[in-house]
């Protein structure tokens, strides 16, 4: 039987949960929380030198998430505790679509890039703790937007996009 889930949320965007039962979840008014080990609240994430919406949550075993907003900004956080980490992202980064974490604390983030018009996808890793994001050449990228991004434990990557783009 599903649990109702009480906390200050608004339109859910994204959840992500772990194999120990920790829940991360985002809205789309820049509300970020952990669902408690009870399943019956909220644990909110202080987001108020971020802004956006959220689009994209991640969490994995060791507690560590990773979240990514609408205009272009990503941080760490880890569950239990209410503030997060910038990560450093370029300027021309617009939109952070899609972020995965694994065991092991690597993360992937993929998005919109826009140094120009017209735009490009964008990918990137990054590793828990480490606030810089390095870039991934996504060589002669046919899509503009990245949909969706995973990492599994060994570090590989796979980032799929607009246009029927795929790379692994």
């Amino acid at each position: 039987t599903p649990q109702n889930i009480s906390g200050g949320y608004n339109n859910i965007m994204s959840v992500s949960l772990n194999n120990l039962g920790q829940g991360l979840i985002g809205d789309d008014q820049n509300f970020a929380a952990f669902v408690t080990s009870d399943k019956s609240s909220c644990m909110p994430i202080t987001t108020t030198s971020f802004s956006g919406s959220i689009n994209s949550v991640a969490i994995n075993d060791l507690g560590e998430g990773l979240i990514g907003w609408s205009n272009g900004q990503a941080a760490f956080v880890s569950y239990g505790q209410s503030s997060p980490t910038a990560i450093l992202t370029d300027p021309q980064l617009v939109d952070i679509t899609s972020v995965a974490i694994n065991a092991g604390g690597e993360g992937l983030v993929g998005g919109i890039f826009s140094p120009m018009m017209p735009q490009s996808g964008y990918a990137a890793f990054v590793s828990f703790g480490n606030t810089t994001l390095n870039p991934i050449n996504l060589g002669s990228i046919t899509s503009n937007l990245i949909r969706s991004v995973a990492i599994n434990d060994l570090g590989q990557g796979l980032i799929v996009g607009d246009n029927g783009y795929a790379a692994f």
